[in-house]
């Protein structure tokens, strides 16, 4: 998080998975809390994840993607692109 955002302007989406709430993990969040902003999402139902699905929708469109480049940041791009076309009703079941 220091590295890419230097001005402590990141922010890290925890998914509160009870494996990722440790003792270990939350002390080194506590360590790091000038570095970024953390985020706690509330628990959810653990067979529904909201972040699964639209990874999922990722996913199946760029499989569906005919010519895709082998360099790193054209499928950054091509990503990005792919989660600007996903439809905003979509993200509304998934909250």
């Amino acid at each position: 998080m220091d590295y890419f955002f230097t001005e402590g302007d990141g922010i890290f989406e925890g998914d509160n998975a009870r494996d990722h709430r440790a003792r270990i993990v939350d002390n080194w969040f506590q360590e790091h809390e000038g570095s970024f902003t953390h985020l706690i999402l509330p628990p959810q139902d653990p067979d529904f994840n909201p972040i699964a699905v639209l990874w999922d929708v990722l996913q199946r469109e760029l499989g569906a993607e005919t010519n895709l480049s082998l360099y790193i940041e054209d499928l950054g791009d091509k990503l990005l692109l792919l989660w600007s076309k996903i439809f905003i009703q979509t993200l509304h079941k998934l909250i």
